[in-house]
């Protein structure tokens, strides 16, 4: 018992020793990735997606989230009509898409979103929402930015080799992501818009971004998400993260019923 007993500890100083040698403590990353996940939140969400010198499609969604566990969302505007009432219903990495015009229902992985549909989560969004994936290093540090490489855990299911997150000193805050594909080459500039402090139902107090900015190099598109009306409340009946829910809510968007 002794001798396993010392070589736990061994084992614990060692680990200790690399974690000091690494120089930066993973703590600052932590903080700005964990600081958009909350109990539970509710909101607007407006999609801006123009591609090249196209026109720019437009949609507004009605977002309710638990955790990391799932999310809820139903498209209550949209430029193109097919779209209206569209529904998502996401648990862990798998997607259910309802779309009420056709009366079909889909379940996806969550890194086909945007050939599904067209529009989905960045890969900066991705990492906040399914960081346990996702394995981040110290890189560097100056007067103002702490810099991370992040890359997917083997057997993950990403488009991407790695990518370079900064998160802001002193605020612990993301600020900008960059991704690079197994070529080399630059593929995805992600930026977080100014940061806006709430106060949660409990009384206490969390920043949060009010937008993202999403460049995919490759296909020329940028797509643009503003959040506005968000709320942090206690709690939100579990109801509401079912497909039969989100069905009901599409078809009052339908009607005209739904939010304005």
């Amino acid at each position: 018992m002794m001798k396993r007993r010392t070589m736990l500890l061994v084992v614990c100083a060692v680990l200790i020793s690399a974690v000091v040698t690494a120089g930066q403590p993973m703590d600052p990353y932590q903080t700005a990735i964990s600081r958009f996940i909350a109990p539970y939140s509710r909101g607007t969400l407006r999609i801006t997606v123009t591609v090249g010198k196209n026109e720019p499609a437009g949609y507004t969604m009605e977002i309710w989230t638990k955790g990391r566990e799932v999310s809820a969302s139903v498209i209550t505007d949209a430029s193109a009509s097919f779209m209206l009432g569209l529904a998502f219903l996401e648990r862990g990495d798998r997607v259910t898409a309802w779309w009420p015009s056709l009366e079909v229902e889909k379940t996806f992985d969550v890194s086909q979103t945007e050939e599904e549909v067209g529009f989905g989560m960045g890969r900066l969004d991705r990492i906040i929402w399914h960081s346990d994936d996702y394995e981040p290093t110290f890189l560097k540090e100056t007067d103002t930015e702490l810099e991370y490489r992040v890359t997917p855990k083997e057997g993950v299911n990403a488009d991407f080799s790695y990518g370079i997150i900064t998160v802001e000193k002193g605020k612990n805050t993301l600020s900008r992501a960059e991704f690079w594909s197994a070529a080399g080459e630059l593929i995805e500039i992600d930026t977080v818009g100014q940061y806006e402090e709430f106060t949660t139902a409990a009384g206490g107090k969390l920043l949060y971004p009010e937008s993202f900015t999403i460049e995919d190099l490759p296909a020329g598109k940028e797509t643009v998400m503003s959040y506005s009306k968000l709320e942090f409340p206690a709690s939100i009946p579990d109801e509401v993260f079912t497909l039969d829910f989100l069905k009901e809510r599409s078809a009052l968007i339908l009607e005209g019923r739904g939010p304005s």
